[in-house]
């Protein structure tokens, strides 16, 4: 795995910062990026896609509405939107120039572990950790050192692994089955992508429980994922765990869930493989019903 790491300066606006980087990644992975996206062609070419025009037609309607939106004077005092604008200049610039997660800490409380195994095809192996140390003025943006696991061209991490500075979290997920195919007739265009809404909330969170609240903002419903959300700041070495620290949050289609599980971080560890930790996730997404037809 290759490594990035872009620092910005605070001499500038935010939005020049985060145009600047996406470019300089750009220039600096143009040739990764290339060869990621001939491997992932190939990759999908096997599998037969039928619905490629659909989707990319849903994307492109996503894109006029998400610009407008998030130009629109009823979105100008909001962080989430704000780091949206930030986000997508980011975007500008760059194109310009399967998991399972655990969660663990020691019997006397002394640690913490994180950990997570990426599944995915062997033609997406040209992977880069990236570094990004943003400026920002915007003090509603609190998150401006992230890290994360990630792929060429790509503005997120879809494995997906974050650690986020000065906030102190770290960000994990996998993804869920969606067996209950009536919700699929939900999803529309006119919502913010799971990668741009957690993009968002990686920068304007300072704990799960606003991350929580965050992310789930315009959703958008077509990334199915149990995401745990882990708050360092909760954590004091040999100290009983404090609430907040662990928090779950679930997304189906139609609706966001999310719950506090530190009291179960406390039997010794916390595990997801890709089936949902709460139950309104687990009914909704259909798996009482796919289990009982098995």
């Amino acid at each position: 795995m290759g490594h990035l790491t872009i620092n910005t300066s605070a001499v500038f606006p935010d939005s020049e910062q985060l145009k600047a980087a996406g470019f300089l990644e750009g220039w600096l992975t143009a040739e990764r990026i290339h060869q990621h996206f001939q491997n992932m062609v190939a990759f999908y070419e096997t599998s037969n896609n039928e619905n490629g025009p659909a989707q990319f037609q849903f994307l492109a309607t996503q894109e006029v509405w998400l610009r407008h939106q998030m130009n629109s004077s009823d979105t100008q005092q909001s962080p989430f939107w704000a780091y949206i604008r930030l986000l997508m200049a980011q975007f500008d610039g760059l194109v310009q120039g399967s998991a399972g997660l655990c969660l663990q800490v020691t019997p006397d409380f002394s640690d913490i572990f994180v950990a997570q195994a990426a599944w995915f095809t062997y033609a997406a192996m040209v992977r880069i950790f990236k570094h990004y140390h943003f400026k920002l003025h915007d003090t509603s943006l609190p998150g401006t050192d992230l890290a994360y696991s990630s792929y060429p061209g790509q503005l997120s991490s879809d494995d997906d692994f974050y650690l986020v500075n000065p906030t102190h979290l770290a960000v994990l997920q996998t993804t869920n089955r969606l067996f209950n195919e009536s919700l699929l007739d939900t999803i529309q265009p006119q919502a913010v992508l799971s990668w741009q809404r957690v993009r968002s909330a990686l920068s304007a969170a300072s704990s799960g429980k606003e991350w929580a609240q965050l992310v789930g903002l315009h959703n958008s419903g077509t990334y199915t994922n149990s995401w745990l959300v882990i708050d360092l700041k909760r954590f004091s070495p040999g100290r009983p765990l404090q609430h907040g620290l662990l928090t779950v949050v679930e997304q189906v289609p139609d609706a966001m869930f999310s719950a506090d599980f530190t009291h179960i971080l406390e039997s010794g560890y916390f595990a997801l493989y890709n089936v949902p930790a709460l139950q309104p996730a687990y009914e909704a997404l259909g798996y009482p019903a796919f289990l009982a037809s098995q």
